[in-house]
């Protein structure tokens, strides 16, 4: 299996969830995944708030709060420090939502 290149732009509580999952399966499968972090998603993950993204344009997904899976947060925690995982925030992303450099 090749890696993976994983673009997470959106602040929609599923597509964060989803890619982190396929980020989890990759780095547990001992293959390189690499993160790219856009927009809401970078907002969301330099505000520790992975857990509470925007559920506007699927409200039915909303439940998806109630139901017994891994939050995104706890996803994140489990790969942050593996090696195989290689995290990259879009600089103009953090210059557009003020997110300082470091």
């Amino acid at each position: 299996m090749p890696a993976a290149a994983i673009f997470l732009h959106s602040g929609a509580y599923d597509r964060i969830l989803q890619g982190l999952s396929i980020a989890n399966t990759y780095i547990f499968s001992q293959y390189d995944c690499y993160l790219f972090w856009f927009y809401e998603a970078l907002h969301h993950l330099v505000h520790d708030s992975l857990d509470s993204p925007s559920f506007e344009l699927y409200p039915i997904l909303a439940g998806m709060k109630e139901i017994d899976h891994t939050p995104p947060s706890q996803l994140f925690e489990n790969i942050r420090n593996h090696s195989n995982l290689h995290n990259y925030a879009c600089s103009a992303s953090a210059q557009l939502l003020t997110i300082p450099a470091e």
